[in-house]
């Protein structure tokens, strides 16, 4: 168990040894991790404390649906175990929730340990998405955020015909791939007219459609689900077009929502998440904020790659070293039924060129400047990091063979 120190630098209850700064991360999705990695580097001496409000040590919750269809052990998805933390002299305190924080006392406290801090870094990610659908509440209608959602899916699963997976983007149609594979029949109900509407466009998300048609999926496009059926649990699905399907459970990836609560309650500025600056600073000195949970320049990022990022500038700043985040490229890479999918930057510009030959489908977006600003490849990757050279270069870029 850590020494911790007050605010006010009482130093008599640590036995009159020289103060160190206590560092508390709240969270321990890739920006908390990254974060606590880094500040161990930039200030060896200090104390350095992780709540994690799950019971596990740091996992990937991008390969879920992996796990969800038994395509990964449940052990390969921690990325940091507890040896990890316990050799880097950082103290995890698994399980248990951080309820508070007195920003005016530098203490933050949960139902079992008060710990004062000199800088605390909000990592507390986000929840799934439950839109205000009657039947939304049965039992056996699941969100996949955590490794607790994928465990109950799967203990319904077993006994199960048939699923809807309520949204087609990145998280609905990997989930209904893993399911899949559990030999499962499964239906994507999609409000837009083609899928990965935030990543493709029209002609990219009917090519793909095609691909997971061929592999047994089945869609619902340009619809909602109006009510989810059931007595107590799930039983079918209600949908605009006039439809309804008989399903044993259901799934919502419908996105996900900040977790602001502890921010709010702290009085800093929230808005989509908590408003941080480009050092990751919040409006209360002393908290910074980084991952899904945080907004910056109006835009919260939700993707791995912008956690870790983030969590990075945080912690240097929280360690007194001046780093700043200026954004990123958005990119999103998937793996559909051994088929791979990439798209990074704008959907639309000043020209666009499409090429395509059987199996493979490549865009990309150029501005006024003929420099390109985005790009979508589906069955080939051979291209994807000249790509992302050239957009976050501002470069042009021609096309290879492919």
């Amino acid at each position: 168990m850590p020494c911790v120190w007050s605010k006010k630098r009482d130093v008599s209850s640590c036995g009159g040894k020289p103060v160190k700064k206590v560092f508390v991360t709240v969270g321990l999705g890739p920006a908390g991790a990254e974060a606590c990695s880094l500040l161990r580097l930039k200030d060896p001496d200090a104390e350095i404390i992780v709540f994690q409000e799950e019971p596990y040590p740091f996992y990937s919750r991008v390969r879920l649906t992996e796990y969800l269809g038994g395509q990964l052990d449940p052990r390969k998805l921690v990325i940091k175990d507890d040896n990890w933390f316990k050799d880097a002299r950082i103290t995890l305190y698994k399980g248990e929730k951080v309820e508070g924080i007195d920003a005016k006392e530098g203490i933050c406290f949960s139902s079992q340990r008060r710990v004062s801090y000199d800088a605390l870094l909000l990592a507390t990610g986000a929840t799934a998405f439950k839109p205000p659908i009657k039947g939304a509440d049965l039992e056996n209608c699941f969100t996949l955020r955590t490794l607790d959602d994928a465990n109950a899916i799967l203990s319904v699963a077993k006994y199960a015909k048939k699923v809807a997976i309520i949204g087609g983007g990145i998280l609905g149609l990997e989930c209904a791939l893993g399911l899949k594979k559990l030999g499962l029949d499964c239906v994507v109900i999609e409000v837009a007219p083609y899928l990965l509407p935030r990543q493709l466009d029209a002609v990219a998300g009917k090519f793909l459609q095609d691909i997971l048609e061929s592999k047994g999926l089945e869609f619902r496009l340009g619809c909602t689900t109006n009510e989810i059926l059931g007595d107590g649990k799930v039983k079918g699905v209600s949908l605009s077009n006039g439809e309804t399907i008989e399903v044993s459970f259901a799934v919502i990836a419908a996105g996900i929502r900040p977790r602001t609560d502890l921010a709010l309650a702290l009085g800093a500025s929230v808005s989509k998440g908590i408003v941080v600056d480009d050092h990751m600073k919040t409006s209360v000195e002393g908290v910074f904020a980084a991952g899904d949970c945080a907004e910056h320049k109006g835009k919260v990022y939700g993707i791995w790659p912008s956690a870790e990022a983030q969590g990075r500038v945080a912690a240097s700043n929280m360690a007194g070293t001046e780093a700043t985040f200026e954004g990123i490229v958005p990119s999103n890479t998937m793996k559909v039924s051994d088929v791979p999918v990439f798209s990074i930057g704008a959907l639309d510009g000043d020209k666009i060129v499409v090429l395509q030959k059987e199996g493979i489908f490549r865009r990309f977006v150029y501005d006024e400047s003929d420099r390109l600003i985005g790009a979508i490849l589906i069955g080939t990757l051979k291209e994807r990091q000249k790509i992302v050279n050239a957009i976050t270069q501002k470069q042009g870029y021609e096309p290879t063979e492919v």
